[in-house]
C-alpha cells in the first residue's frame, strides 16, 4: 500500500508541474484523461505504473514533436517532470524502436550544422557533449568519420579568405583558436 501512495503521490507531482509549465512544452490536455483517474482515487500499483509510463510515452512525443532532442536530454527532461528513471528509459526505448529518436543521425546533423557555421572541433566538442553526455573516444569516432582534418584544413582556408584576405597572422590564428579550431590544424594551413 504504502508503494502506490508513493506512485500516486509521484503523479500528483507531475500534475503539478505539468500545470506550472508553458504550454510550448507540452499540451495540458494530453495528459489530463491520466491524471483525472489518479486523482478520482484509483490506488492500484499496476494501473498506477500503467499511467505513468502513458504520461511518459506522450511526454516523450510532445518533446521530440516541438524539436529534435538526444535521448539523454530527453530522459533528464523526463526525470524533472518527476517520471522514474526506469519508466522515462522505457518510453525513450518505444521511440527509438518506432524510428522517432535517432541519437546517430542527430549527431551527425549537428556536427554538420555547427561545422557548417564555421565552428571547429573543440567547439562541436563542447555542445555533444552537453547535449549527449558522451566520452572523448565517441566524439573522437564521430570526427574521424564526419570531420576529417583535411575537411577542416578546406574550412580554414575559407575562412581565412572570407575574414582576412591573407592579413595579419597572428589575428588569424587567435579567430581561429577562438572558434575552437585545433592549433596543429591551424599552423598546418597558415
Amino acid at each position: 500500500m504504502n508503494n502506490s501512495f508513493s506512485l500516486k503521490t509521484k503523479l500528483e507531482y507531475i500534475q503539478i508541474r505539468i500545470e506550472g509549465m508553458e504550454s510550448r512544452y507540452f499540451e495540458k490536455r494530453a495528459f489530463a484523461p491520466y491524471l483525472k483517474e489518479l486523482l478520482g482515487g484509483n490506488t492500484n500499483t499496476e494501473r498506477v505504473i500503467e499511467i505513468e509510463k502513458k504520461v511518459a510515452w506522450h511526454c516523450a512525443l510532445k518533446v521530440i514533436a516541438k524539436r529534435g532532442i538526444s535521448s539523454f536530454l530527453l530522459e533528464k527532461r523526463m526525470i524533472n517532470l518527476g517520471i522514474s528513471k526506469e519508466i522515462a528509459g522505457l518510453a525513450i526505448n518505444a521511440c527509438i524502436e518506432k524510428g522517432l529518436l535517432n541519437d546517430e543521425k542527430r549527431i551527425e546533423a549537428l556536427i554538420n550544422y555547427y561545422f557548417a557555421q564555421g565552428k571547429g572541433p573543440r567547439n562541436i566538442q563542447q555542445k555533444l557533449r552537453i547535449e549527449f553526455n558522451l566520452s572523448e573516444q565517441e566524439i573522437y569516432a564521430y570526427f574521424e568519420r564526419h570531420l576529417p582534418e583535411e575537411i577542416q584544413e578546406e574550412k580554414i582556408k575559407e575562412i581565412i579568405i572570407r575574414k582576412f584576405k591573407g592579413g595579419d597572422k597572428e589575428k588569424t590564428l587567435r579567430f581561429l583558436l577562438q572558434r575552437g579550431f585545433l592549433l596543429s590544424t591551424i599552423k598546418s594551413v597558415l
